[in-house]
Parts: C-alpha cells; structure tokens; sequence
C-alpha cells in the first residue's frame, strides 16, 4: 500500500530484482524476477489510474504467486509518465530482516 498519491495522479507499477552471484565472474548481478505491469497484462488486468483525491494506493500481487529471498529491490514506476515508465522510487531489503509471511 502506498500512502498518499502524487500531484496530477500515477498510473503506478512495480518491478522486483533480487541479486545473485555469477560464480564465474565472482561479481553479483541484479535480475528482474517480477513485473507488475506485465502480470496484470497477462492476467488481462488494467493499470488503475489514481488521483490525488484518493488516500491511498493498493497493488495486489497476493494471487501472483510472488516469493522473494535474499537482497531485494523494488522499483515503483509511473506507467503514465512522460517519458515513459519514469521511476518514482525504488527500496531494498534483504528477507534476513523480515519476519513473518507477508
């Protein structure tokens, strides 16, 4: 959920990388394991487009069978920015600190 919804309104989506390790190269390399934008279109959902208006933001992803281990990102996006796909923020964490299931 996100609370409060920028000025002019978003169409929001989001992306998430985890990290691993290339063995032969030794170096650590981010990889996109998830797409919001393209599951809802598979799944023949719509991007809602938000107000300023509204509270707050839910994007549920709990049917999409999205699991995640180790350093995480997530990377929020407008998909109705100019120019396209303009990332608003993005966040990581490592699943080490999180408890429960969420």
């Amino acid at each position: 959920r996100l609370i409060t919804v920028p000025y002019g309104g978003c169409k929001p989506f989001f992306k998430v990388n985890q990290m691993h390790l290339n063995k032969e190269r030794m170096t650590t390399e981010k990889e996109c394991i998830f797409n919001y934008r393209k599951a809802c279109e598979k799944n023949n959902i719509k991007l809602k487009k938000y107000t300023a208006n509204e509270a707050y933001i839910d994007l549920d992803c709990s049917n999409l069978n999205l699991i995640v281990c180790g350093d995480t990102q997530l990377v929020f996006s407008d998909a109705a920015s100019i120019p396209p796909d303009q990332k608003m923020f993005a966040l990581w964490f490592h699943t080490a600190f999180v408890s429960g299931n969420f």
